[in-house]
């Protein structure tokens, strides 16, 4: 890791002066444009929860869909990020982390305190984290420059992520100073079509009883890969019993998988030995409420989305825990 030039540092401090992150959308993300490098780049803003103040950014259209799958609840904080590599430069109300001592040591020696020091690191697949490079450096630099200057002219207003829909675009010159303008990036990656299952499968579950309870689904994105992909983790809380009924994987990609998991759950296989359909569910993951919606309505199940559901995350936090040894880096408070 190379030492952090002090452009960075003095553009470090303006942009906590300039708290870009007030009145931003959770899953508010922007595209930033590196003519240097010819590289776009994608990036989300930390700080709206109070915790972790900083910038992520993540290169090419893998980088937007790590970063969007974030944003709406695909993947669960820093446990999920690993698809491609990310770069951060943020800083915590609270103490340094231990992992990021070694990483930072060549670049800010013995010097201390949260507007002085940030921590810049590259996190990657696996969990992997590096000091930046010089042109990483750079680049957080120059975005953060932009980014002050778009609140100080009352201008940096990035929107709900939404596939498909434009959003703002910076565009950093190859000799300094930047454009603003709007792209409508492909999002490949991101569109979920409905769940599909057998006829003869769909006539079975209507037969089934109907249960007074509200379960609690999570469909997230783990640590643990099988060959390229990434596996899901599926988990129904029963909130009556106060316990996950299951946990089960499933393909990242396969909503169809992931629909004759959760199915063959409510036909009783699960811990509480409960066969039947729910009231409703509520759900902290995109993927599985956008595919499961029209099966759920001809159901007639309720379903809801929430962003973050308290007792899902302890007990994803804690199988993901069991699945990998570790998840690493703790979960980002946006």
């Amino acid at each position: 890791m190379v030492a952090f030039p002090q452009e960075l540092v003095d553009n470090w401090r303006r942009f906590l002066d300039a708290e870009p992150w007030a009145g931003l959308a959770f899953d508010a993300l922007f595209s930033i444009e590196d003519a240097a490098s010819g590289e776009t780049y994608y990036a989300s803003i930390m700080g709206g929860g109070g915790q972790e103040f900083g910038i992520l950014l993540g290169k090419g259209n893998a980088g937007l869909v790590s970063l969007a799958r974030l944003a709406s609840g695909e993947s669960d904080g820093g446990c999920a990020l690993f698809s491609c590599d990310l770069l951060s430069i943020s800083a915590e109300t609270g103490p340094t982390p231990p992992w990021y001592r070694k990483i930072a040591k060549e670049a800010i020696g013995g010097r201390k305190g949260l507007r002085d020091v940030p921590m810049v690191f590259v996190m990657g697949r696996g969990d992997e984290r590096r000091g930046a490079r010089a042109d990483e450096l750079r680049l957080l630099s120059a975005a953060m420059d932009a980014i002050v200057g778009l609140v100080e002219r009352d201008e940096f207003r990035p929107s709900s992520f939404v596939p498909g829909e434009r959003m703002l675009r910076i565009v950093l010159g190859k000799e300094g100073g930047f454009e603003v303008k709007q792209a409508r990036p492909a999002g490949r990656g991101l569109s979920v079509r409905a769940a599909r299952i057998p006829a003869k499968r769909l006539a079975a579950l209507r037969a089934l009883p109907r249960l007074e309870r509200m379960y609690l689904v999570s469909c997230a994105l783990t640590p643990i890969f099988i060959k390229d992909d990434q596996v899901r983790l599926l988990i129904v809380y029963d909130t009556d019993l106060g316990m996950a009924l299951n946990g089960l994987p499933v393909r990242s990609d396969s909503i169809d998988e992931a629909a004759e998991r959760f199915f063959d759950i409510l036909d009783g296989k699960n811990l509480g030995g409960l066969k039947g359909l729910p009231q409703g569910v509520i759900t902290d993951t995109r993927f599985f409420y956008d595919g499961m919606e029209e099966i759920l309505v001809d159901l007639e199940i309720q379903s809801a989305f929430a962003i973050e559901i308290p007792e899902l995350s302890e007990v994803r936090d804690f199988m993901n825990r069991t699945l990998s040894g570790s998840c690493g880096r703790p979960r980002r408070s946006r």
